[in-house]
């Protein structure tokens, strides 16, 4: 029936990999003082269904916010890829402890349209004014299962 067969559809999983290369150019928050050296991190979220929300957070590079380097890789399993959103945002350390971490600039995707293989991912401020030349540098793999 078409019951069965719309929850056959959902039976497979992708299987996203974001390998985070590097940034390039992170800016300072927009509070922040010309002399402040940021220590940048970034978080990648799935958004979407509920079954597959989930996040990963990058280590912090400390004062390089120039040309940081993480090569580490997030792991996602999707069901509802055709829901689904990729969010990367990128924030720095906070300097006092009842600090919350300074936003310095995010992008989204509809996972349905990331293509595999090396990719430049260019921020934004919440409000869509591009950073430039800010950018992180990813390779992503998508994989059925």
């Amino acid at each position: 029936s078409a019951l069965q067969s719309s929850s056959n559809e959902h039976s497979k999983i992708l299987k996203l990999s974001v390998r985070l290369i590097s940034g390039q150019h992170l800016p300072n928050a927009s509070d922040s003082k010309a002399g402040d050296i940021i220590e940048p991190y970034v978080k990648i979220r799935v958004i979407g269904h509920p079954q597959d929300a989930s996040e990963w957070t990058s280590s912090t590079v400390p004062k390089n916010g120039f040309n940081p380097s993480w090569d580490e890789t997030a792991q996602f399993e999707i069901r509802y890829p055709e829901l689904a959103l990729l969010e990367f945002k990128v924030k720095s350390k906070a300097k006092l402890v009842d600090n919350l971490d300074e936003y310095l600039g995010s992008c989204i995707f509809s996972i349905n349209i990331i293509k595999q293989g090396y990719r430049n991912v260019c921020l934004e401020t919440y409000s869509g004014k591009r950073l430039t030349p800010a950018n992180l540098f990813v390779f992503i793999k998508k994989e059925q299962c």
